[in-house]
C-alpha cells in the first residue's frame, strides 16, 4: 500500500426496532497523504426521500484531510434497508449502504490524464481517487466502481445524442449496446463475486433507468420528432418500459427519475402529441399521479416533479399545487415547495439593473455591488460555496485562467456561503483573496434570482460594457472552450 492515503470506515450496526444504526470512522495518515485538501462523506441513500429532503436522518457529515494533519471523525446513520448510496468524492462513488455491515476504504489520488481524470480511454471519472474496498462484502460494494471503469459511471455518463453524427437508429444501437454490456458484466461479476439476487437486482435497476434516461435524449431537446422518425424497434422499447414497483423509487438513483422523464418527455409530449409545455406539465402530473404505486411513493414522486420544473412558472402551475394540496393535504413537502414556488414567481419582479446593484461584500465587511466591476474590461464570474465539491474541483482551472489573461479579464469569485468563517477558510485555502466576495442573502439574492442561479457551479461572462454575454458560460475546466470565446472578448476592446 505504499503511497496510498488511508481511510477506514466502519459501518457497525446494531438492530433497532425499525433500523440499525450506522456508525462510519474516517481516517486519514499524513506520511501516505499526497497534500490534496479532499472531503469525504456518506451521501444520503435515496431510499431517505431524496427529492426535498424533508426527512433528512441521514446528516451530511464533511471529513476534510490535508498534508499535515492526521484527521479522523465519526458520524452516526439510521439505515432502514439496503440501498443504493454515494460516498461522495467528486460527483460520488455510486455504492450500497448495508445494514448491520463493515467496511474499509483505502483511497488513493489519480493521477490525471492530459488535465482531465479519466477512468478508461472515452470514460471520463467522476471521482478524483481510486477505491480499494476491504471487508466481507467488498465485491458488493465496488461493484458499481468496476462497472464504471469498463463502460463509464453508470448515473453521470450516457451516450450524447448528435442529429450531424448519430441517426435514430445508430443513436439507438449505440446506447443498447452500452446497456447490454454493462448488463453482461453485471451478470459476470455477480456468478464471480458470488453477489446476492437483491444486490444484483438493485444494479440491474439502475442500469435499465440508466438506459431509459438515454434513449429519452432525442425527446428532451427543443426539436420535436415525428412518430415515423424512430425506428419500430427504439418506439416499443419505450412502450414497453413500466415503472411500477415502489420498492425501486426508494431503493435507487435513477429509477424515479427515469420514471418522470418517461412520463413527461415520451407519454405525454410525443405519444400523446401535447406540445405546450403548460398541458405537458400538468398532464404528466396527472399522469403520475394514476400509477399504482403506494401513496408514500406517489407523494415523494410527484413532489420531486414539482420542484423539478417549478421554476419554469408554468401558467398550470397553480393548478398542480392545488391537486397535491389537495391528494396530500397533511404533506411534510408543502411547505417547501410555497417556498420554492414564492422565490420564483419573485424574480419575475427583478430587474437587470436591481440584479447587478446586489450587495455583496469583501472579507473585511466593506459592502459593495458587482456593477461596480462592470467597467472597461470583460468580467468572468465564478458562483461557488465553500460547501460545494464540483465548485472547489473547478477552483485550479479558474486560477489558471485568472494568471493566463492577467488584467486583460476581471475575474471575480461569489461564494454563495451562509457561514462566513467557512468562506473566509476556504477562500484562503484556494488562494483566491483578489476579487473574492460573499453573495448577500445566496440564492436569494436580486443576483441569484434575476439569472437564475439555483446551483452551484455556475459561471457568468460580461463584456466590457456590463453587458451579459453568457449567463451559463463554459466551467474553467471546459479550457479550450472558454478561452476561444476570452480570446473574442480580448479582441473585441
Amino acid at each position: 500500500m505504499s503511497k496510498r492515503s488511508i481511510v477506514a470506515a466502519f459501518m457497525l450496526l446494531s438492530l433497532n426496532a425499525c433500523f440499525s444504526q450506522l456508525t462510519i470512522n474516517y481516517l486519514c495518515l499524513p506520511s501516505q497523504n499526497q497534500g490534496d485538501y479532499s472531503y469525504f462523506d456518506l451521501g444520503n441513500p435515496v431510499n431517505n426521500w431524496g427529492g426535498l429532503r424533508i426527512h433528512n436522518t441521514y446528516p451530511v457529515i464533511k471529513t476534510s484531510f490535508n498534508k499535515s494533519d492526521t484527521l479522523s471523525t465519526k458520524a452516526t446513520f439510521s439505515v432502514f434497508d439496503t440501498t443504493l448510496c454515494f460516498i461522495d468524492d467528486g460527483f460520488g462513488h455510486e455504492s450500497f449502504a448495508i445494514p448491520n455491515d463493515t467496511i474499509c476504504i483505502f483511497f488513493t489520488k489519480m493521477q490525471k490524464i492530459n488535465g482531465r481524470f479519466m477512468l478508461s480511454p472515452g470514460h471520463p471519472s467522476t471521482w478524483f481517487h481510486d477505491f480499494q474496498y476491504e471487508g466481507k462484502n467488498k465485491y458488493i460494494y465496488s461493484l458499481f466502481d468496476s462497472l464504471a471503469y469498463y463502460t463509464g459511471s453508470v448515473h453521470m455518463v450516457f451516450v450524447p445524442f448528435n442529429s450531424d453524427s448519430l441517426t435514430l437508429l445508430s443513436f439507438f444501437d449505440k446506447v443498447t449496446g452500452v446497456y447490454r454490456a454493462r448488463i453482461d458484466y453485471l451478470e459476470r461479476y455477480s456468478t464471480h463475486h458470488n453477489i446476492p439476487p437483491n444486490i444484483r437486482r438493485l444494479a440491474a435497476c439502475e442500469i435499465k433507468s440508466a438506459y431509459i434516461l438515454n434513449l429519452l435524449k432525442p425527446f428532451t431537446g427543443s426539436r420535436i420528432f415525428s412518430y415515423t422518425d424512430f425506428p419500430t424497434k427504439y418506439i416499443d422499447t419505450l412502450k414497453t418500459t413500466t415503472f411500477n414497483d415502489p420498492a425501486f423509487f426508494h431503493k435507487t438513483n435513477l429509477y424515479g427519475r427515469a420514471a418522470m422523464d418517461h412520463t413527461h418527455w415520451f407519454q405525454n409530449r410525443f405519444i400523446g402529441k401535447i406540445h405546450d409545455e403548460n398541458a405537458v406539465f400538468k398532464n404528466t402530473y396527472i399522469s403520475l399521479n394514476a400509477k399504482r404505486i403506494d401513496k408514500a411513493t406517489k407523494e415523494y414522486l410527484l413532489s420531486s416533479y414539482i420542484s423539478r420544473w417549478i421554476y419554469k412558472n408554468y401558467s398550470s402551475l397553480d393548478t398542480v399545487l392545488a391537486l397535491f394540496n389537495q391528494n396530500f393535504p397533511t404533506s411534510p413537502y408543502t411547505a417547501s415547495l410555497d417556498s420554492l414556488h414564492a422565490i420564483e414567481r419573485s424574480k419575475l419582479n427583478v430587474t437587470a439593473d436591481q440584479a447587478l446593484a446586489a450587495t455583496i461584500s469583501d472579507t473585511t465587511g466593506n459592502r459593495m455591488t458587482l456593477a461596480s466591476f462592470l467597467k472597461n474590461k470583460p468580467v468572468y464570474v465564478d458562483c461557488w460555496a465553500s460547501w460545494c465539491k464540483p465548485c472547489i474541483a473547478q477552483m485550479p482551472y479558474s486560477t489558471q485562467l485568472e494568471k493566463a489573461y492577467g488584467d486583460k479579464i476581471t475575474f471575480i469569485y461569489l461564494s454563495f456561503d451562509k457561514d462566513k468563517l467557512s468562506w473566509q477558510k476556504k477562500m484562503k485555502e484556494l488562494s483566491i483573496q483578489n476579487n473574492s466576495y460573499l453573495v448577500e442573502n445566496n440564492f436569494g439574492s436580486p443576483f441569484a434570482r434575476y439569472f437564475n442561479v439555483n446551483s452551484i457551479p455556475r459561471y457568468l461572462l460580461f463584456d466590457k460594457t456590463g453587458k451579459p454575454v453568457n449567463a451559463n458560460a463554459p466551467r474553467p475546466g471546459d479550457t479550450a472552450t472558454l478561452k476561444k470565446i476570452l480570446d473574442n472578448l480580448v479582441t473585441a476592446q
